[in-house]
């Protein structure tokens, strides 16, 4: 929610409650007139008064913790670093990539140790379809080198007629 939205649900809840300006005013304990310049924008209560002005109205507002860019110097905590190592992971590689990866991507989060232990999962899967997918194919199968040249062929565009041809000399 914007500052500006949440100017217009406070005026909102006021309306509701059926009181005047001057009132909330003196619920928070600022001057009579602040209420009615903050409703029209023309000052901004500081954080305290704020948070006094929506408990005045009863409007619960909740503050998040704010995202962050990914640090350069990101350390996993002791508990991931085991766990890295346990999933047979060489730490230092994987955290590099990280870094550089988010660095570049300049994505922001609300908790990098989270982000390093899915980043890390991610790895563990990717490794295993790796491996399931270069032990299933052995490259000087015929199969392998048929299917191989048939996809050449394809992305080749080469003339139909040709294809006919080769399908004739089987």
């Amino acid at each position: 929610m914007t500052y500006k939205e949440l100017v217009f649900t406070l005026i909102a809840k006021r309306k509701k409650y059926k009181i005047d300006t001057m009132t909330v005013s003196q619920m928070i304990g600022v001057a009579d007139s602040s209420v009615g310049s903050w409703e029209r924008m023309q000052k901004c209560p500081n954080g305290m008064n704020l948070l006094a002005w929506c408990n005045a109205l009863e409007l619960e507002l909740d503050l998040k913790e704010l995202e962050s860019q990914c640090p350069v110097d990101f350390e996993a905590s002791p508990d991931v670093i085991a766990w890295t190592q346990q999933q047979d992971i060489d730490y230092e590689k994987e955290r590099d990539k990280f870094i550089d990866y988010y660095t570049a991507q300049g994505r922001t989060a609300r908790n990098w140790q989270a982000m390093f232990k899915l980043w890390v999962r991610r790895s563990v899967e990717f490794r295993a379809e790796s491996d399931r997918t270069r032990s299933t194919y052995d490259k000087t199968s015929p199969t392998f080198v048929r299917d191989r040249r048939e996809r050449i062929l394809d992305m080749s565009n080469v003339s139909s007629k040709f294809l006919e041809r080769k399908s004739k000399d089987k």
